[in-house]
């Protein structure tokens, strides 16, 4: 829950400064026009860190925010990445997580 909440926060840039350095948003949430390339599936979606190094699947690697927090929130769906009110987008994922668990 939190890791979701930390990456709404993040598209919707009410994050602290610092985590929005680390983690980059997918650039086609800046352009407004959709295109055969930036599809609405493709929007308000996280980008994953580009790794040079062998150890880039690393476990300690797939901890770090920059690599888990785009896992998490690009697994969501639209419906649930687009919602605008972090009221409603914390009660939306609740009901999501809890339909899955029971």
């Amino acid at each position: 829950f939190k890791a979701c909440l930390s990456a709404y926060k993040i598209v919707w840039e009410c994050a602290p400064e610092d985590l929005l350095d680390r983690v980059p948003v997918n650039d086609s949430i800046s352009d407004s026009r959709p295109t055969r390339s930036n599809t609405i599936s493709d929007q308000l979606k996280l980008q994953f860190p580009k790794f040079n190094s062998l150890n880039a699947n690393s476990k300690l690697r797939r901890r770090q925010p920059s690599v888990f927090l785009p896992d998490v929130w690009n697994k969501l769906p639209l419906s649930l990445r687009s919602v605008q009110s972090i009221d409603s987008f914390k009660a939306q994922l609740k009901t999501k997580l809890f339909k899955e668990v029971f």
